[in-house]
């Protein structure tokens, strides 16, 4: 197992949380830049509706 590698170990089960996280906030990647120029705190708003899901 190699170490510091994103894929291995621990740190794939953060890079998995991480990226659970990042596809709620952006609602599975259909919001994006467009959305935030429209409304920069958007992804700020959904945020806070975080339950930790």
């Amino acid at each position: 197992m190699a170490v510091g590698r994103p894929e291995c170990g621990p740190n794939r089960a953060k890079l998995m949380r991480r990226t659970q996280k990042l596809n709620w906030l952006a609602r599975e990647r259909e919001m994006g830049y467009a959305e935030w120029r429209e409304d920069p705190m958007v992804f700020l708003k959904r945020a806070r509706l975080w339950d930790g899901g």
